[in-house]
């Protein structure tokens, strides 16, 4: 009986521990993804949802209002000049899209690179900042969103893709019609301190 025990609870152990070493580790993943909402947090859910299929994949998320920005500055500056985070991503819709910029702008006043800014009609009128590798910025031009523009020392990627010509695209939807889009374009970041190209939706102008 007591044999049965034991073997059971090595079972169980061992279990434990095979699962333990499968799951997705944040420390493992060296990146930090930022989320900035909009206007009264409750048109910008979508990014609540993707947040947390990023934070079941390993990727360690944090989303608030996009007041937040210049307090998510000051933590992505110091864990970057820390070691404990070697990719930086950017993430904000409406209101958010011009904070994730203005967020993005203060960390290269503090030396520190962006591997990744994706805007989700922004609202405003954005510009790139030099220090960001990779901007995508996915916009509905004839509602509230804006077109991003080059800064002056900006060389890095830059898209943007106009969705007018779908209905079914607007302010509030497109939080959540790319999830699986923006998730490709986070992995890809993850897994490169210079991301590889990712396909971007159709009626893409540079």
């Amino acid at each position: 009986m007591w044999l049965r025990r034991v073997l059971a609870t090595g079972l169980t152990v061992a279990i434990f521990i095979f699962m333990g070493s499968s799951s997705p580790s944040h420390a493992q993943s060296g990146t930090h993804v930022y989320m900035l909402r909009g206007f009264m947090n409750v048109f910008s859910m979508g990014l609540d949802s993707l947040a947390q299929k990023l934070e079941e994949g390993g990727i360690r998320t944090s989303v608030a209002n996009h007041f937040a920005w210049s307090s998510y500055a000051q933590d992505a500056i110091g864990k970057y000049k820390s070691g404990k985070v070697r990719s930086i991503i950017i993430i904000g819709h409406s209101l958010g899209g011009g904070a994730a910029l203005s967020m993005a702008e203060q960390l290269r006043e503090a030396k520190v690179p962006v591997s990744l800014v994706i805007t989700l009609d922004p609202v405003g009128t954005p510009q790139a900042p030099a220090n960001v590798r990779r901007l995508i910025n996915l916009y509905v031009s004839n509602g509230m969103g804006s077109k991003v523009e080059r800064s002056s020392k900006f060389r890095g990627s830059l898209v943007n893709s106009d969705q007018k010509d779908k209905p079914d695209i607007g302010h509030v939807s497109i939080t959540t019609a790319f999830q699986r889009k923006l998730l490709g374009y986070v992995r890809s970041a993850a897994t490169s301190s210079r991301p590889r190209n990712a396909s971007v939706p159709e009626t893409t102008t540079q």
